[in-house]
């Protein structure tokens, strides 16, 4: 008996779920149809614009039911193939999630470049303190969102895809040490096209990203080192980030493009011991993210169902083949780093890692650098 009833419960759930009733105004009346809540959710958010179609392309009552009742027949099948009741429901929601996800990595991936292990590079009178050098640096980002998304427009591949990955950064950067007075100045810059890349492209397909950076900062030296002294300074600084990440096959696509702004104060401790360096430090950052997404799918082809029927719904806006959407706020990121650098003379390399205390996000950074 126990099964019996359970199986009507299981049979009552599911058929709530797929069978929603909207209201249309079609051909001058309020016509009622029975849709999956995903569509339903849809259509009332959208109605004006689906209303506006039905008239343009002269749809009729029995044009909408014949397309609904094969719309209803994709959806008894839907669970299975995309283990989800709500695919285009999760593509709005995923890019959205995924936005969130990806502001606070970019904001990571900013704030270990152009780290050097030493909190003073030194005066350039007198003496002369430069360097430069390449910075390769990574920070963990969330995709869970973006796996969602990838599911829901039925890309099987992704599903091998781990939650997070290390999201890589190369970066140039230059130091130079402040004239008198105890102070240096940096900048640095970055540009990164994951397509270019085949290892790294090989690994995330059939995602690709693109990042471009440009920061610089300032530090002034509270302590400078003298005799058994350490180095300790404290500065800000300023990064611009933007790029974009996608995914794409024949039948649906996803893009993301990103702006970032990032200011920042930080205090770091160092102290040189023969060629050894290890140092210490914290940052503060104000972080301004503005993320836009948009997206296309074929249902059609997606969907296993009668292709010439779906292709109605797109045209007519129930089931819509674009998306867009994103993410706008700031956010305040509190990050401790350190590490050592190994200082021979004229090269130095420095191996720092980072973490982001809100986020909690990882970070990490080797730099090869020339210094005098």
């Amino acid at each position: 008996m126990k099964k019996i009833l359970a199986f009507f419960a299981i049979a009552i759930t599911t058929s709530l779920l797929f069978a929603v009733e909207v209201n249309i105004n079609v051909g001058g009346k309020n016509e009622k149809f029975d849709v999956p809540i995903d569509v339903a959710n849809l259509v009332n958010k959208n109605k004006s614009q689906i209303e506006d179609a039905l008239r343009q392309h002269n749809v009729s009552k029995s044009d909408i039911d014949k397309a609904v009742t094969e719309l209803n027949k994709v959806y008894d099948d839907i669970l299975d193939e995309f283990g989800t009741l709500t695919p285009v429901t999760d593509v709005e929601n995923g890019l959205n999630n995924f936005s969130k996800d990806l502001a606070p990595a970019i904001s990571n991936t900013q704030l270990m470049q152009n780290v050097w292990a030493e909190a003073w590079l030194g005066k350039l009178v007198p003496g002369f303190h430069l360097g430069a050098g390449i910075d390769l640096g990574a920070s963990q980002m969330k995709i869970t969102a973006l796996k969602d998304t990838a599911k829901a427009l039925g890309f099987d591949e992704v599903s091998d895809l781990p939650d997070s990955f290390a999201f890589p950064t190369v970066a140039g950067d230059v130091r130079l040490g402040g004239i008198l007075l105890p102070f240096d100045i940096g900048a640095s810059f970055m540009t990164l096209d994951s397509s270019r890349i085949n290892s790294l492209n090989e690994v995330i397909d059939p995602v690709k990203f693109d990042f471009f950076t440009l920061g610089f900062d300032f530090r002034w030296a509270i302590l400078e080192g003298k005799t058994w002294q350490p180095k300790f300074s404290v500065g800000g600084g300023y990064v611009f980030t933007k790029g974009g990440v996608g995914i794409s096959s024949d039948e649906a696509n996803a893009n993301l493009n990103f702006k970032n702004h990032t200011a920042y104060l930080q205090a770091q401790l160092s102290k040189k011991l023969l060629f050894f360096i290890p140092y210490i430090g914290a940052k503060v950052a104000y972080t301004k993210s503005e993320v836009n997404w948009s997206a296309t799918a074929q249902w059609d082809s997606i969907f296993d169902g009668d292709a010439g029927e779906l292709k109605k719904l797109e045209d007519w806006k129930i089931l819509p083949a674009e998306f867009s959407g994103g993410y706008d706020g700031w956010k305040i990121i509190p990050q401790v780093y350190g590490g050592f650098a190994l200082d021979f003379a004229i090269l130095n390399l420095t191996f720092g890692v980072g973490w982001d205390f809100v986020d909690r996000l990882a970070s990490a950074a080797v730099n090869v650098r020339l210094a005098w």
